[in-house]
């Protein structure tokens, strides 16, 4: 926990310097996951009186069904996306091929861009050093992250929390429904949501870095 700790406060000032010193926000990408369930019910508060027992409210089935979302996103727009096959985990070989992908994409949509800074969360470690490997055979910069810092994480913070309050109370009874669902949130996002989401994250930064220099006073 208090290494945790440590390594966001380490890299909050290091990454907040190098946004005073290039426009490369412009440039980075986010990537990071999201289980997408297919009965996403909601179960809202309510009042009882004094003294009186509260209702049983079943707890979340943690094996319902639910399939995973793969994103990378930047303040464009989102750059690329998919919804992995039931089933098999995110291993080094799925991860590589998603990165060929999401290569041809941005070699088609922005042929003129050459800076790629790479921003990427809630990948594993086993994962996370061949990939930072072939993230720089690219010629992309990986830009440091600490792990379970969700305060710190674009997705955690922006993205993921609008889509599951749109999410919310939909039942979806195939894949390419979720499909669907997932393109028109993504196509009803303005400029200035994908904007913000990129922009905002150094304020956060900043305030780690405050947050922790003030402990240590």
């Amino acid at each position: 926990m208090q290494y945790g700790m440590d390594r966001c406060a380490d890299m909050s000032p290091s990454v907040h310097t190098l946004k005073r010193t290039h426009t490369w926000l412009e440039y980075s990408f986010t990537k990071d996951e999201k289980w997408i369930s297919y009965s996403n019910v909601y179960h809202h508060a309510c009042w009882i009186d004094k003294g009186a027992g509260a209702g049983g409210i079943p707890n979340p089935n943690v094996h319902a069904r639910k399939v995973m979302l793969c994103i990378w996103w930047s303040v464009h727009s989102v750059e690329y996306w998919e919804l992995l096959a039931e089933g098999p985990t995110v291993t080094a070989d799925v991860y590589f091929e998603r990165l060929r992908n999401l290569k041809a994409n941005l070699e088609n949509a922005r042929p003129q861009q050459h800076k790629v800074y790479f921003y990427h969360d809630s990948v594993r470690p086993h994962i996370a050093r061949t990939a930072s490997a072939k993230l720089m055979k690219f010629g992309c910069t990986i830009l440091p992250h600490p792990p379970y810092s969700s305060n710190l994480a674009d997705s955690d913070y922006h993205l993921f929390p609008h889509l599951q309050r749109r999410l919310v109370g939909q039942k979806f009874q195939i894949r390419d429904d979720i499909g669907k669902a997932l393109e028109h949130f993504f196509k009803k996002r303005s400029p200035v949501f994908w904007s913000r989401g990129t922009y905002d994250p150094p304020k956060r930064w900043q305030e780690t870095s405050d947050a922790f220099n003030a402990c240590l006073k």
